[in-house]
C-alpha cells in the first residue's frame, strides 16, 4: 500500500509537472501573440498618424490669403501689411456700434407664409417629436450645441425625457 502511495505520489509530480509547464507555454504564447498585435496596432496607428500630420501640414501650407480687394476695389497682394489692414477694416466695419444699412433687397422681395405654414410654425411640439429628434439622427455625427451627441440622449433617453412632461428635456426645450 505504502508503494502504491509513493508511486502515485510520483506519478501526480510528473503529471503536475507536464500540466504546469504547459500552462506556462500556453500562457507565453498567448502574451507573444498579444504583443504582435499590439505592434501591429502601432504600426498602423502611427502610418495613420503620419498620413494626417502631412495632410495637416500640406493644408496649413495651402491654407493662406495670398491676395485681397481693397475697399477701392483693387486687388492687393502684400500678404505682411495690406492684406492685414484690409481685414481688420473689414471685420472693424462689421462689427461696429451703428450698424451699417442693409444695401439693396431683391426687387421681389421675400416670399411670404401662408396661413397653413405660419399655423404649423406656432403649434406646441409633442412628445413623440422631441424623442424622434435624437433618435432620428446618426449617433455620433454631430454634436447638440451643450456638446452632447445623439448618441447620449438615445442611452439616457429614459431620464432626460422620460417620455412624459416630467423629463428633465421637455421644459427646456417648450421654454
Amino acid at each position: 500500500m505504502f508503494d502504491s502511495l509513493g508511486k502515485l505520489t510520483q506519478d501526480l509530480k510528473v503529471w503536475n509537472k507536464h500540466v504546469y509547464e504547459l500552462e506556462s507555454i500556453l500562457h507565453h504564447g498567448e502574451i507573444l501573440w498579444k504583443q504582435k498585435s499590439e505592434m501591429r496596432l502601432v504600426k498602423v496607428w502611427k502610418q495613420e498618424q503620419k498620413f494626417f500630420h502631412t495632410r495637416t501640414l500640406l493644408r496649413k501650407k495651402n491654407n493662406c490669403i495670398i491676395s485681397i480687394h481693397n475697399s477701392d476695389g483693387n486687388w492687393t497682394y502684400d500678404p505682411t501689411k495690406d492684406i492685414e489692414d484690409e481685414a481688420n477694416k473689414f471685420f472693424q466695419m462689421l462689427y461696429r456700434q451703428i450698424p451699417a444699412p442693409l444695401g439693396k433687397l431683391p426687387h421681389s422681395g421675400f416670399p411670404q407664409l401662408n396661413s397653413v405654414d405660419i399655423s404649423f410654425f406656432g403649434r406646441p411640439v409633442s412628445n413623440v417629436e422631441i424623442k424622434d429628434a435624437p433618435f432620428d439622427m446618426a449617433p455620433i455625427k454631430a454634436p447638440d450645441s451643450e456638446g452632447f451627441h445623439a448618441l447620449f440622449f438615445k442611452k439616457q433617453w429614459v431620464t432626460i425625457g422620460g417620455g412624459s412632461e416630467s423629463g428633465y428635456i421637455w421644459p427646456i426645450l417648450t421654454y
